[in-house]
């Protein structure tokens, strides 16, 4: 992976000519490097093609080069945009579990929330104690709130201690969950949950994700416009970004209470489909599965 401030080369040989109409974004060649780079978040520094032909009647042969380096948080904002973008996060540390490898995925991500960062710990007899969670993050700047682990999992904390950190905030919140930590390595499904968990983290956690808030009430990856208790879509996975304004003008608070499932269906239940954005993999034909990570 690209280190911040660390720089990339791609150098990509092509045996066909450029080809726009109006743009060739499908083939590496230098727009479709180009789409690729500002789809990841990173600052192009510099981008060329060059060919040549062996005879006059051969096709041309060539190499398509980009230079590029890891973009600031900032760098997909335009001029002007000061909206806060918030964090609320759920951790249940289980002990010899992945919940470490989960805040080292997220935190060289944290600098993109320049808002509210509230992180709830979920904890019982099972679990490493508070202060090693926080000890992990680090000095990053957070919130931390600590409770018992309950029977409906993240579902309850989430509608009581995390959305009301930002119901009264303009901007743009971020949620998500520590994945995985209910299984063991052994188990065949333990590394497609980590697949898994690093795509949603690279696909939704990036400067021009939340960009997509000024137009829809909800953005995130995977979205399944399937029934999931009583709601007619969802994001799979339980990672997604909401627009505060719209999401706190009703009735927040409805959310289905007595299911470990309730925050996977409690974006459905608020924001209409058509109001709701997929950065990545929209309605896919087959519901998703582990084995697909």
């Amino acid at each position: 992976k690209l280190k911040p401030a660390g720089v990339g080369c791609v150098i990509s040989p092509s045996q066909w000519p450029v080809h726009r109409n109006p743009r060739d974004c499908y083939r590496f060649l230098p727009e479709g490097l180009l789409a690729l780079a500002r789809w990841g978040g990173l600052e192009v520094l510099e981008l060329h093609h060059d060919e040549f032909r062996e005879t006059p009647e051969s096709e041309p042969v060539g190499d398509s080069i980009i230079v590029f380096t890891k973009a600031s948080p900032d760098a997909f904002r335009p001029p002007g945009d000061d909206v806060p973008r918030h964090l609320i996060y759920y951790i249940y540390p289980r002990k010899n579990s992945n919940w470490r490898w989960n805040v080292g995925m997220l935190r060289p991500r944290l600098d993109l929330f320049d808002g509210v960062r509230r992180v709830y710990i979920s904890i019982d007899d099972t679990t490493d104690t508070p202060d090693m969670v926080q000890q992990e993050f680090g000095d990053a700047r957070l919130e931390f709130v600590v409770g018992n682990n309950l029977s409906t999992g993240e579902t309850i904390p989430f509608i009581t201690q995390l959305l009301p950190a930002v119901r009264e905030l303009p901007g743009y919140t971020f949620y998500a969950h520590a994945k995985g930590v209910t299984y063991t390595e052994d188990d065949p499904r333990y590394p497609h949950v980590m697949n898994w968990t690093e795509r949603m983290l690279d696909l939704n956690v990036r400067p021009d994700a939340s960009r997509y808030l000024d137009s829809y009430d909800a953005v995130g990856v995977f979205r399944r416009k399937l029934s999931i208790h009583g709601t007619p879509w969802f994001y799979p996975g339980t990672f997604f970004w909401l627009r505060n304004e719209s999401m706190f003008s009703g009735d927040w608070h409805r959310i289905h209470k007595n299911k470990r499932g309730g925050v996977e269906a409690y974006i459905g239940r608020h924001v209409p489909y058509e109001r709701a954005y997929c950065l990545f993999a929209d309605d896919l034909p087959l519901h998703l599965h582990w084995q697909t990570y």
